[in-house]
C-alpha cells in the first residue's frame, strides 16, 4: 500500500515536472512552424486520429503545448457532467456486461420474493370490525320445564314438611272407592 502511494506521488511529481518543463523550456515567440489551432483541437479530441507531426511539434514548442493543455482542460470540463451516471452510459454498460446485469436482476428478484414471504408470515391479521350500530339479537325465552309425578313413581308418596303436596297427590284406593 505504501509502495503504491509512493509510486503515485512520484508519478504525479514527474508529470508536474514534465508539464512545467514543456510549458517553459521551449520558447517560440514568433510561433514559427506551429500547427493551426484546429489541428491542436483535433489532437485534444481524438489523439489517435491526428497527425503525428503535431504531437512531435508539441514536444518542441512551449506556446503550442500550453494551448494544447488549455484545450484539454476545456474538454475535460465539458465532459465531466456527461461522464457522470447517465442513462446512455448505463445502457452501454449493460450491453457490454449482460451476465452481470442478469445476475443483479436475479438477486433483486430473489430478495423481493424472500421479503414478501417473510412479511406475509409475520403480519398479524386484522380482526373483523365491530358492528356497533346494529340492534342486538332478541333473546328467545326458554320454556319452563314442569315435572309431573306420573313419570316419577318414587315421588308419589313424598310428603313435604307442611303436609302432602297437592300437585303430586295421588288418589288412594280408599278415596277412589268412596267417590264411586
Amino acid at each position: 500500500m505504501k509502495d503504491r502511494r509512493a509510486f503515485e506521488k512520484k508519478d504525479k511529481d514527474l508529470l508536474d515536472f514534465a508539464h512545467s518543463y514543456l510549458s517553459e523550456g521551449f520558447p517560440n515567440p514568433d510561433r514559427q512552424g506551429c500547427p493551426s489551432d484546429t489541428a491542436l483541437r483535433s489532437l485534444a479530441l481524438s489523439p489517435t486520429e491526428s497527425e503525428p507531426t503535431v504531437t512531435e511539434h508539441l514536444a518542441a514548442c512551449s506556446p503550442c503545448f500550453r494551448r494544447y493543455a488549455e484545450l484539454l482542460a476545456q474538454l475535460r470540463s465539458q465532459r465531466a457532467p456527461e461522464e457522470k451516471l447517465s442513462w446512455a452510459r448505463l445502457a452501454s454498460w449493460s450491453r457490454s456486461h449482460p451476465m452481470l446485469v442478469g445476475a443483479a436482476l436475479l438477486c433483486a428478484l430473489s430478495i423481493a420474493i424472500g421479503a414478501s414471504f417473510l412479511l406475509n408470515r409475520i403480519r398479524v391479521p386484522n380482526p373483523p370490525p365491530l358492528d356497533t350500530h346494529r340492534a342486538p339479537n332478541p333473546v328467545q325465552p326458554r320454556p319452563e320445564r314442569t315435572f309431573f309425578g306420573t313419570w316419577l313413581p318414587t315421588l308419589n308418596n313424598w310428603v313435604s314438611p307442611k303436609g302432602p303436596c297437592p300437585e303430586f297427590a295421588t288418589v288412594s284406593d280408599s278415596d277412589a272407592a268412596a267417590s264411586k
